[in-house]
């Protein structure tokens, strides 16, 4: 018997693609474009530390992007499928012949 599911929605991804666009957009206002200003009059020492910060902060974000990706995707059903069983079947008894049965 196969089993028949729901189309799956399109909002999850929306969802998720919009706000990780907010979040880039969010981090690259309040500290990639200030970090780029000040690294052009900053010293050896201090360029290496913001090209540290930078790279830490992407690396941040890819996780979650990728952490994100796993959530609203489910890319786990692709590589631990569950194995489904097929269903039993229910076995209807006549109420009416148990009533008579328990009133003998």
């Amino acid at each position: 018997m196969p089993r028949h599911h729901r189309a799956a929605s399109p909002w999850p991804a929306i969802c998720f693609l919009a706000f990780f666009a907010a979040l880039i957009a969010f981090v690259s206002h309040y500290y990639l474009l200030p970090a780029m200003e000040a690294k052009q009059a900053a010293t050896q020492p201090a360029q290496s530390v913001l090209r540290a910060q930078a790279a830490l902060l992407l690396t941040l974000l890819l996780v979650m992007l990728l952490c994100g990706l796993v959530l609203t995707f489910k890319v786990h059903r692709f590589f631990l499928p569950r194995t489904w069983t097929p269903r039993a079947r229910t076995k209807y008894v006549d109420a009416w012949a148990e009533a008579g049965k328990r009133a003998e």
